[in-house]
């Protein structure tokens, strides 16, 4: 069995490692903007060699899928500048044993 190739590349978190880290940094009443920053700038890092690659390809099939991966890298910056913009913030009835929870900001 061929086993898979290793990527060159980085990885951002998954979003959803990501939303549980807020979530729990929200709960402890931590800030969050220093998450939103390294994975930001993680997602930065990682377009602009995805892109310098997408122009350096002949294969039309590699354009094709560094293309795919730059508009997920492009829509993942879209969602931290949203998370930047609008504070977690969670119903205190969510919030285990009625204490405040709200993201701070700085």
């Amino acid at each position: 069995m061929v086993g898979r190739a290793k990527s060159p590349y980085k990885h951002p978190s998954h979003p959803g490692r990501l939303s549980i880290q807020l979530y729990i940094a929200t709960l402890l009443d931590l800030p969050t903007e220093d998450i939103i920053q390294r994975q930001f700038s993680v997602c930065e890092r990682q377009l602009v060699k995805i892109q310098a690659n997408i122009g350096s390809s002949s294969s039309s099939v590699e354009i094709m899928t560094l293309q795919f991966v730059a508009g997920q890298l492009e829509a993942a910056l879209d969602w931290l500048n949203h998370c930047k913009a609008y504070p977690l913030v969670l119903p205190p009835d969510k919030i285990p044993d009625g204490e405040e929870a709200t993201r701070k900001t700085t």
